[in-house]
């Protein structure tokens, strides 16, 4: 399973490298157009985003207009030697600094948000599967997150649609989103997951009528 992820993060992320500046600027601003449009964002006080870097969805001007139309809004610092992920609070753009990985972060002083105050959880990933669940870059630090019983946020993921595949390889600490936005469109996950377990249970029930109505013809002769 880790071989696939692995084979997965590199072609995806290989494939992500390869979009020109223009097709980047271009579908990002797409994903954020779909993303403000949400119900779940405009109800959304208090949001944390990503600073996306590099090739990753463009996030900063999302940020700015979130800040600007009056969200509070958090963005996620690490605790590194710890392996912890902690979202502080910013009031501008100029609380980031540049720390590890070049990921630009809340600046130390910046007051840390307990989980149960936030509405939404905007998140990247490598890749998507149309069910939620995600591929990161292999550290673990949203999963550790957004598995605490106290983070009851709705959960975004944001990517470019050449990010999505059918079926990822799935490990139990692995948390899903509950919607993902691409530049073509927005996967209710959440629902998916939902029909897919109905699908089931009405499956097995259907399994056992039969079984019980098979027993009830042996039990008549």
């Amino acid at each position: 399973m880790n071989q696939t992820k692995k084979h997965l993060r590199r072609t995806k992320l290989a494939k992500r490298n390869a979009l020109s500046e223009k097709a980047h600027k271009t579908k990002s601003r797409q994903i954020k157009q779909r993303l403000f449009s949400l119900q779940d964002f405009k109800k959304a006080k208090t949001i944390a985003f990503f600073y996306g870097i590099r090739k990753e969805v463009h996030t900063a001007h999302m940020i700015q207009d979130a800040l600007n139309a009056g969200k509070r809004v958090l963005l996620p610092r690490c605790a590194y030697e710890k392996k912890e992920m902690h979202l502080l609070e910013i009031k501008s753009l100029n609380d980031l600094e540049k720390r590890k990985f070049g990921l630009m972060e809340p600046k130390g002083r910046c007051k840390k948000a307990g989980l149960k105050e936030i509405d939404l959880i905007i998140v990247p990933a490598v890749a998507f599967d149309l069910d939620g669940h995600r591929i990161g870059y292999g550290h673990g630090y949203y999963d550790r997150l957004l598995r605490r019983k106290e983070c009851k946020a709705k959960i975004i993921g944001l990517c470019f649609e050449l990010q999505l595949v059918k079926k990822l390889p799935i490990e139990k600490h692995d948390v899903a989103v509950d919607k993902i936005i691409t530049e073509k469109r927005a996967i209710n996950s959440e629902l998916r997951r939902m029909n897919k377990l109905i699908a089931w249970l009405i499956m097995l029930y259907s399994w056992f009528l039969s079984q019980f109505e098979n027993d009830s013809e042996r039990s008549k002769k």
